[in-house]
């Protein structure tokens, strides 16, 4: 997979947080519905507990914004199938997986991709396998 996307708006979280940022900061976009859209998790400071920038992005390109490159060669990722109404839980599953020592994150680069449709593929760096 390589993938070029353009970020649209980017803001500093923590998870403490998130859940109330992320969501004001979706609605206060007008977004198209008719495009795959993504959130990307990157810049992190530490693991799942410490400060991260979180990104809405397109394929589109933006002359505004500086691209992310998503490479397969940089990057290995775990996919987890969801969507939109079980978005939250599906994350407190990787989160969980991870704390057990089931998923070996890299905390490089994340991301969720969301389809018209409702559904939404999440994809967690990990750490790669020798």
């Amino acid at each position: 997979m390589s993938l070029t996307l353009y970020p649209i708006k980017t803001i500093r979280l923590t998870n403490r947080t998130a859940e109330q940022d992320l969501s004001k900061l979706w609605k206060s976009l007008n977004l198209p519905s008719d495009q795959i859209l993504y959130g990307l998790y990157h810049h992190y400071e530490s693991d799942y507990k410490g400060e991260y920038d979180f990104s809405i992005a397109l394929e589109q390109q933006n002359k505004q914004a500086n691209p992310i490159e998503i490479d397969d060669n940089n990057y290995w990722f775990e996919v987890f199938n969801t969507d939109r109404e079980q978005i939250v839980e599906t994350w407190k599953t990787i989160w969980n997986k991870s704390q057990q020592g089931l998923l070996k994150r890299a905390y490089s680069l994340d991301f969720e991709k969301y389809y018209p449709d409702e559904k939404v593929e999440i994809y967690i760096s990990i750490q790669p396998h020798c």
